[in-house]
């Protein structure tokens, strides 16, 4: 993989010149700050590495071809763009394997990537894999499933508690804005489950208030989980927000 280095006093302007240099946008590259050298007379001077996404892409297939073939798989990867960003499609003569228990299989796969990626260019990368649209079937099954259990309990006014949530690697939670803290049922629910190791976002309506306490009492019941950006949302115009709602989503990468 090619490292391209380049020192200067700004590391803006270094940047710039890099990108011109080599006929690079700033959405096709990665890029760091090296060693930062201080001269006697000329002053500062930062050193900016780069490299190409391409390339890094291009290390993910080779390591992950490698890996899949020793569990006595063939692989092919394709390279789609999806909204803002990227996702590495995988297909093999076995996507069952791949994909694994729950998706267990795809995100050990990405975790085992982007550990190479930060060992080969001491650069976190954030890598995107899925086999057969399974990532956007489970979200519309989970979108199902809220408002089914939505349903059941304004129908029947009994509280649903959710099974098997260690099937799930990411848990949305709303709330309103109850007094400027979450409403009681759902501190309840925080208590009575563990979040460990889980992702947690937030979503919380409000007349006006905000966010206020919800997301900080919020953290105090759950644990070490792993808090996405909190959505917060008008109640009086929440039945409009779809925008809102689908830019939030995109933001804590659950929405392409």
């Amino acid at each position: 993989m090619e490292k391209i280095s380049k020192s200067g006093k700004n590391f803006d302007e270094t940047l710039d010149s890099i990108c011109e240099e080599y006929h690079l946008s700033k959405d096709e590259i990665v890029y760091t700050t090296g060693e930062v050298k201080k001269g006697l007379f000329k002053g500062e001077t930062t050193e900016v590495i780069v490299y190409n996404k391409n390339d890094i892409y291009n290390l993910v297939k080779d390591f992950l071809k490698e890996v899949i073939n020793n569990l006595g798989l063939e692989v092919s990867f394709e390279l789609k763009k999806q909204d803002d960003r990227n996702v590495l499609k995988m297909y093999s003569n076995n996507n069952s394997i791949l994909i694994g228990h729950n998706g267990k299989t795809i995100k050990a796969l990405e975790n085992l990537a982007k550990q190479k990626v930060y060992n080969e260019i001491g650069i976190f990368f954030n890598i995107a894999l899925d086999v057969e649209n399974y990532k956007d079937k489970k979200v519309a099954r989970l979108e199902r499933l809220a408002k089914n259990l939505a349903r059941d309990v304004l129908k029947t006014k009994v509280d649903v508690h959710m099974e098997n949530m260690n099937d799930y690697d990411v848990i949305l939670i709303g709330t309103p804005n109850w007094c400027s803290t979450i409403a009681p049922p759902v501190a309840t629910f925080l208590s009575e489950n563990n979040f460990e190791g889980k992702k947690v976002a937030l979503f919380v309506t409000h007349g006006g208030g905000g966010l206020s306490r919800c997301e900080s009492d919020m953290r105090k019941l759950s644990g070490n989980a792993k808090f996405l950006k909190s959505g917060v949302f008008s109640g009086s115009s929440v039945a409009s927000s779809d925008d809102d709602i689908a830019k939030w989503l995109k933001e804590i990468d659950l929405k392409k």
